[in-house]
């Protein structure tokens, strides 16, 4: 049985993994704004291995912040607190991932994976995207990875457990467990929340980058001549824009929670008000790509010519949703396009 200064010391501790998390998610804000700065420049000097270095490190820190939070006290919440190597890591690596993916599909978009990046790709999921998903394009239709539905389940229960049912060490309190009804029914409102709001996200993120990619693969090749040869570097410019939407946001909901726990302390309503500020993140993100984006209806013009009535679940669904956002700033199915 661990002391109250003991466990007070846990809680300190705790702090130098997220704050190596947050510093990392820092730099991939600062690269991003480099490259809405400086356009496709930036990407032939930014080697890709430096990314999965980057995420190595975030997920040594949650290692860490797994072991420092690991008790004997109560043994189903230390169960529990395992989690959070799968959840911190989803939710910090998710703009690194982005990043990886524009300076691959970007900056090298007919060079091989190396060998690396291969590895990098199979630890982190929504890196995977780029080989199951971006380059699967033939005779005009996207293949999204079928993977993808089944992840973000994993990270929004994740998210969930990571704010309601840990273990804390100073209170010894387990606040999913000890509390029912209305509780549980918060609980349960939130994993709806976190997981529609990142389903959107996924669904909005892989059809940019099919269309991202195709795009920049005619613009390459119109870049042959003298006229086009700057068009790949504006759209890089823009593109690089609209991306700062996710980790900034990101930051700034992670911000909120931790002064939401500082400011309430370690009890229900902190944890509460943790976890609808993670639902709240998915929520905004969504928004965010689909109708604060002034390509959107490009985007969903070209979504709609190029995905066929054919194809995955995944596929048809993330169809339907173009089609839904498109009529709901445009007004008609099919003005502009089909």
């Amino acid at each position: 049985m661990q002391t109250l200064d003991d466990a007070a010391f846990r809680q300190r501790l705790r702090a130098i993994p997220i704050s190596v998390s947050v510093a990392l998610d820092c730099c991939v804000v600062l690269f991003l704004l480099v490259a809405a700065r400086f356009g496709a420049k930036v990407f032939s000097v930014m080697p890709t291995r430096l990314f999965g270095l980057l995420l190595v490190f975030d997920v040594m820190s949650q290692l860490a912040l797994v072991w420092i939070s690991y008790s004997d006290d109560e043994t189903t919440c230390n169960i529990n607190s395992l989690f959070l190597l799968g959840g911190y890591t989803a939710e910090f690596a998710s703009s690194f991932s982005i990043a990886y993916i524009l300076v691959r599909i970007v900056g090298f978009p007919e060079r091989p994976p190396s060998r690396t990046e291969e590895v990098v790709a199979q630890v982190f999921p929504l890196v995977r995207i780029l080989e199951d998903g971006g380059q699967e394009w033939e005779g005009g239709r996207m293949k999204p990875p079928r993977f993808v539905i089944r992840r973000v389940k994993l990270q929004a229960h994740e998210k969930i457990l990571i704010r309601s049912m840990t273990f804390d060490p100073v209170t010894g309190d387990c606040w999913f467990a000890d509390r029912k009804g209305l509780a549980a029914i918060a609980v349960i409102s939130m994993l709806f929340g976190v997981v529609a709001g990142n389903v959107i996200v996924v669904l909005a993120f892989i059809v940019r980058l099919a269309i991202l990619q195709e795009n920049f693969r005619s613009s390459l090749e119109a870049s042959k001549s003298a006229a086009a040869g700057t068009r790949p570097q504006k759209i890089m410019t823009k593109i690089s824009r609209r991306m700062l939407i996710y980790p900034v946001v990101t930051l700034i909901c992670g911000a909120g929670s931790f002064a939401l726990k500082l400011v309430l302390g370690t009890s229900g309503i902190a944890r509460l008000a943790s976890g609808f500020l993670a639902a709240l993140l998915g929520i905004i993100n969504a928004i965010s790509f689909f109708f604060i984006d002034p390509a959107a209806g490009i985007m969903a013009r070209q979504a709609l010519e190029g995905m066929g009535e054919k194809g995955s679940l995944l596929t048809r669904l993330a169809r339907r949703v173009v089609e839904l956002v498109h009529i709901v700033n445009w007004g008609s199915r099919s003005s502009g396009g089909r």
